[in-house]
C-alpha cells in the first residue's frame, strides 16, 4: 500500500481493506447529506466534518487508534472553531482527525450531526469569531 500512498502517509497504518471501506463510508455520508439538505451545506468544512466522522466511526477502535497515532501534529483537544474551511484546505487529513477528535467528545454525536444538517450549527469563520463572546456562542458544543 505504501506504493499507492507513499511511505509517509498516515493511512498506511491501517489495512487497505479497512481504508477502502472507510472511504466508502465517507463518500456515502456526503451523498446522504446532499440528499437530506437538497444540496450542499454552507461550508465545505461542515460536509467534511460529517464525512470524516463517519469514516473514522466505520473503523474498528484499534484501527482508529493506529491511524490517529500516525497522524502528524495531533491535538488532544479540538475546538469547533478549529474546524473550518481554511484548516480543511491546508491539510484535509489533519482536519479529518480533528473532526473525529471533536466528534468523539460530543455527548450526543447524532444530535451534533443533526444540528449540522439543520443549519443550527454553523461552521463559518464568522460563527467561530462570535465565540470570542461566549454568551453568543452556540457552536462549540
Amino acid at each position: 500500500m505504501s506504493k499507492l500512498l507513499g511511505d509517509q502517509s498516515p493511512l498506511i497504518a491501517i489495512p487497505i481493506e479497512s481504508l477502502f471501506s472507510s472511504i466508502i463510508a465517507h463518500e456515502l455520508a456526503h451523498a446522504l447529506l446532499f440528499q437530506m439538505r437538497n444540496g450542499a451545506g454552507e461550508t465545505i468544512a461542515e460536509d467534511e466534518y460529517v464525512a470524516y466522522a463517519m469514516q473514522y466511526l466505520s473503523l474498528t477502535a484499534p484501527e482508529r487508534e493506529s491511524l490517529l497515532r500516525a497522524m502528524p501534529g495531533q491535538e488532544s483537544y479540538v475546538t469547533r472553531d478549529m474546524l473550518n474551511d481554511f484548516f480543511l484546505t491546508m491539510s484535509p487529513i489533519t482536519f479529518g482527525s480533528w473532526a473525529w477528535r471533536h466528534f468523539e467528545k460530543q455527548e450526543d454525536g447524532c444530535g451534533f450531526i443533526s444540528g449540522i444538517v439543520s443549519g443550527e450549527i454553523d461552521f463559518t469563520l464568522d460563527a467561530a469569531s462570535r465565540c470570542l463572546n461566549p454568551p453568543e456562542c452556540t457552536i462549540n458544543r
